[in-house]
């Protein structure tokens, strides 16, 4: 909650309850949002004079834990396919890292225009340049894959599509269990075939409800919540659903994405 808290006094400083933050946080939400349609991006000055001769691929997921992936020593088996990538040495694991918001809309803005101090006094994140342009002034063909939303999110406007050349959304995809799967093959098409490409994916990921983003025959462990299901005090069929949603949004991705060219 940023520059919008300097213009209407609403935010109650100190611990609220859930719905009073919750009505709070989408406040300041769409304020914010209007402030910032005020503002336009900073142009950057400088173009690559060549064309780049290999291909970029930037994945931003959804909902997951650190704790749940058995590639950080979870024990249940929920990302196999990265351990083998690893294991051979392709594959550089970070480990730990903090998401900068609980919201993806403020996260995903401050990764993609480098603004990295919240509350946005400055609001920078809608005049610094973004990862687009970047790409763009390195004459890279920009490509945008969000697999859920139907426009490009906050804290990009129309004015950002100038430097985006292919932009997917989630109406384009399909919203199912299978939207992430979609995109990885479409990229992994785009990658085999051509070069010079810097490609954006926003997941659908393991967002809630859990299990209405994987397929009933992909539950390896069960039982689980039903699809419908966002809030839950049942534990097991939880926690079961939602490493499911791990290893079919992550695991399953990233092996249709990495497939050997035939």
């Amino acid at each position: 909650l940023y520059a919008s808290e300097q213009l209407l006094k609403i935010y109650a400083r100190g611990p609220s309850v859930s719905l009073p933050s919750f009505f709070r946080a989408v406040s300041h939400l769409g304020l914010e949002q209007l402030t910032l349609a005020q503002f336009s991006r900073q142009v950057l000055p400088f173009r690559a004079e060549t064309l780049p001769q290999n291909n970029v691929v930037f994945i931003l997921d959804e909902s997951v834990r650190y704790d749940h992936l058995s590639l950080n020593g979870y024990g249940r088996p929920t990302t196999p396919f990265l351990e083998q990538l690893q294991a051979d040495g392709v594959l550089q694991n970070w480990g730990l890292a903090v998401s900068g918001a609980t919201c993806s809309l403020h996260s995903g803005a401050m990764l993609f225009t480098g603004v990295d101090e919240l509350p946005d006094k400055t609001y920078a994140l809608r005049r610094w340049p973004s990862i687009f342009q970047y790409a763009k002034a390195m004459n890279y063909t920009v490509h945008y894959f969000d697999g859920e939303a139907d426009k490009l999110r906050f804290p990009f406007g129309a004015d950002d599509l100038i430097y985006i050349d292919h932009a997917v959304f989630k109406s384009d995809l399909g919203f199912d269990h299978n939207t992430d799967l979609r995109i990885a093959d479409q990229v992994a098409t785009l990658l085999a075939g051509s070069t010079g490409n810097f490609v954006v994916v926003l997941k659908r990921g393991a967002h809630f409800p859990y299990s209405a983003t994987f397929p009933n025959e992909q539950a390896i462990w069960t039982p689980i919540l039903a699809p419908d299901v966002i809030i839950s005090d049942d534990s097991e069929r939880r926690i079961n659903a939602y490493d499911n949603a791990i290893r079919h949004n992550i695991n399953n991705f990233f092996e249709r994405l990495l497939v050997e060219p035939a």
